[in-house]
């Protein structure tokens, strides 16, 4: 807005043609960030040329400037020689190579605030720090393209944008700038696939949303091109790095200790419910997948556990996840439930700590989820990636 100098017009004659002063609170509008990348970095150039500056003739009167030295208005710039803010087109958005930031840096969990927000006083790696910026993807039924599938960051219930979207059906597209999105997301951001050949750098095309037997799934489209394999890790943002997703091969049981079935047996049964009921099966060799990974605390195998239970009303698997300390001893970590099983998708250090992340999937007769283990002060912490079941 432009506002006219008060003049004393008794002390300068009425012929005197003041140039008007631009306010400086005007003249430095605040730089936009495209929506359209939420890693951009605000471009340097979008400061305001210099031919904004109040000219020198905008004295206060109170100087007693003699009329003769005040610029002549032709002399002065005319303010619509400054850009306007909305004619300054920014510039290509970067993509920077931004490493996973590290969990365990102080400053505790990430799991506050609002689903695809950078909480306050977090680095701004995307929709928050690892591990919530991981994601699984899997093929598309309609056309086989890359789709991204995150079922813990919309809420569908009756009065939410989500639930007002997909009203009965049983799927929808999201607009972009919609309220169901997560905020920050939209067309054009940027994803890294990770695949068994290494990454792959894709950009969200469109999202979806659909109702699943027990889960709301929100999914990324990932842009054409079919898919090659059953599932990838997705990571939110441009990655580079040296990650693939594999599975290293079993440990012969015979390098390992030789009362490691022994063990085995003895640790399970102390933790046999009706869910796990591995009272009702001796561990044998064939039962057992020993990987050897860089864990913390000791830890130097993970151990997948899964035996056929029948019987007794019960049809299905007891599983488990073990791991192996270097003293030999065990540790139990987690039980497949309702008579599920679980195996092991790839180990891979996701976050640049040295220490293998687990990826690993949890089924049963009903339905399975994939999972990611990961690491926070050397204990194990798990994050549920996608998956259904009724």
């Amino acid at each position: 807005m432009r506002s006219t100098p008060r003049l004393a017009l008794w002390l300068l004659p009425t012929a005197l043609a003041c140039t008007p002063a631009t306010p400086a609170g005007d003249a430095s509008p605040t730089a936009q960030t495209p929506a359209a990348s939420p890693d951009a970095t605000p471009p340097a150039d979008a400061t305001p040329p210099a031919a904004a500056t109040p000219p020198a003739a905008a004295t206060p009167p109170a100087a007693a400037t003699p009329p003769a030295a005040a610029t002549p208005p032709s002399t002065a710039t005319p303010p619509s020689t400054a850009t306007p803010p909305d004619t300054a087109t920014p510039p290509a958005t970067p993509e920077p190579a931004t490493p996973l930031p590290a969990a365990n840096d102080g400053e505790g969990d990430t799991t506050d605030g609002e689903p695809g927000e950078v909480p306050v006083g977090k680095p701004k790696w995307v929709s928050g720090r690892f591990p919530h910026n991981i994601y699984m993807a899997y093929p598309s039924y309609d056309d086989g393209s890359w789709r991204v599938d995150a079922i813990d960051i919309t809420d569908a219930a009756p009065g939410t944008p989500a639930g007002a979207l997909l009203g009965d059906g049983a799927e929808a597209v999201v607009p972009d700038g919609h309220a169901a999105l997560p905020k920050g997301w939209h067309t054009g951001d940027a994803w890294t696939l990770v695949l068994p050949k290494g990454i792959e750098h894709r950009r969200a095309s469109s999202f979806h949303l659909h109702m699943g037997a027990g889960e709301v799934h929100f999914e990324v489209a990932l842009g054409p091109g079919k898919a090659q394999r059953k599932y990838a890790l997705a990571i939110r943002g441009k990655h580079e790095g040296a990650l693939q997703l594999t599975a290293p091969a079993p440990v012969a049981l015979e390098t390992l200790a030789p009362t490691l079935l022994d063990d085995v047996n003895t640790l399970l049964r102390g933790h046999s419910s009706d869910n796990a009921p591995f009272r009702k099966v001796k561990p044998a060799a064939k039962h057992l997948r020993v990987f050897a990974g860089r864990f913390p605390g000791g830890r130097t195998h993970l151990i997948v556990f899964k035996a056929r239970v029948r019987g007794d009303d019960l049809e299905g698997h007891a599983s488990a996840l073990l791991f192996l300390h270097d003293d030999g001893t065990l540790e139990f970590h987690s039980a497949a439930g309702e008579l599920g099983s679980m195996e092991l998708l790839a180990l891979l250090d996701l976050d640049g700590d040295g220490k293998d992340e687990i990826l690993f999937r949890d089924g049963y007769y009903e339905g399975s989820y994939d999972k990611l283990l990961w690491w926070k002060d050397g204990k194990a912490k798990v994050r549920v990636l996608a998956g259904d079941g009724a």
